[in-house]
C-alpha cells in the first residue's frame, strides 16, 4: 500500500474556553480532505470518559487513529499531542509519528532540553541545531527565528533538506539557504495545509451559545469542510501553475 500522510492538529485557539462549550478534535487525510474522510472526537471533559495514565493528547490520537494502525501512514501532530510514550507506542503499531515537542514533557532525555535551551541563544545563527537518538526516536533541536524541538520514529538522523531566508545586513536584504533538519521540512510541509485550513476556519467562527448544541455543532462541520476544500483547491491551482 503506498504511504499516505495524515495530519491531527488541534489549533490554539481552541484550547481556551469557548462559549459554545464544544471541544472538538479532528484526524484529516492529508490527500482527500473532507469531514467524510475525516474522524473527529467531540470532547467532553470528564463526563463519561474513563482515561489512562498516559493523558488526553495520548488518549486521542490512539482512540483517532485506531482504524489506520499498521497500514503504512505518516501522522504528524502538534506538541499537545507529542509525547515519547504515544510516539514508541504508534511505531509499535506500524505508524511513523512527528510531532513538535514540548521539552519538558515526560520521558523526553534532559540532553534535548539542554540543547533547545542552549540553541535558543542569539549567539548561534539560523540553521544551527543538533540530533539526539533515543530507542525507535529521534529529536531534532533548530534555530531558525526562535528554537524549536521536534521527534520522530520515521527520520533518519543527520538527513537534512535546505530552506530559503532573507538575511538583512548593512541595509541590505539577501536570500540565504540554511540547512533544516528533515524532520522539521516534512512536518512543515504537510502541515501547512491543515494550519491554512484552520486559520480560514477563524475567519468564520461560529462558536456561539445555543439551546440546540447541535446547531452549533452542524455548523462547525460546515464551515471546517468550506475551510479545508477552500485550503487544498488553492493548494492544487498553485501546483498546476
Amino acid at each position: 500500500m503506498p504511504l499516505r500522510s495524515v495530519g491531527a492538529h488541534l489549533p490554539s485557539s481552541i484550547c481556551e474556553p469557548s462559549p459554545a462549550g464544544l471541544f472538538m478534535l479532528f484526524f484529516d487525510e492529508e490527500l482527500v480532505q473532507s469531514i467524510c474522510d475525516s474522524t473527529f472526537s467531540i470532547y467532553r471533559g470528564q463526563i463519561g470518559e474513563v482515561r489512562s495514565s498516559n493523558g488526553l493528547g495520548y488518549d486521542v490520537v490512539m482512540s483517532l487513529s485506531k482504524n489506520s494502525l499498521s497500514q503504512g501512514y505518516s501522522l504528524y501532530i502538534d506538541n499537545f499531542y507529542t509525547s515519547p510514550q504515544l510516539l514508541s507506542d504508534l511505531f509499535s503499531n506500524g505508524v511513523h509519528t512527528t510531532g513538535t515537542l514540548n521539552v519538558s514533557r515526560k520521558g523526553v532525555p534532559a540532553v534535548v532540553s539542554h540543547l533547545k535551551k542552549k540553541f535558543s541563544h542569539k549567539s548561534f545563527s539560523r540553521g544551527s541545531g543538533a540530533y539526539v537518538r533515543d530507542g525507535t526516536c529521534v529529536y531534532a533541536v533548530w534555530r531558525d527565528t526562535n528554537c524549536v524541538a521536534v521527534m520522530s520514529n520515521e527520520h533518519p538522523r543527520n538527513s537534512e533538506e535546505t530552506a530559503t531566508r532573507n538575511d538583512k545586513r548593512g541595509g541590505v536584504t539577501e536570500k540565504k539557504e540554511i540547512p533544516v533538519p528533515a524532520i522539521i521540512y516534512n512536518y512543515n510541509s504537510f502541515m501547512n495545509g491543515v494550519d491554512r485550513s484552520d486559520q480560514l476556519f477563524k475567519y468564520y467562527n461560529v462558536l456561539r451559545q445555543s439551546r440546540k448544541y447541535w446547531k452549533t455543532l452542524f455548523f462547525i462541520l460546515l464551515i471546517k469542510q468550506l475551510s479545508t476544500h477552500t485550503s487544498f483547491i488553492k493548494k492544487f491551482i498553485l501546483e498546476e501553475n
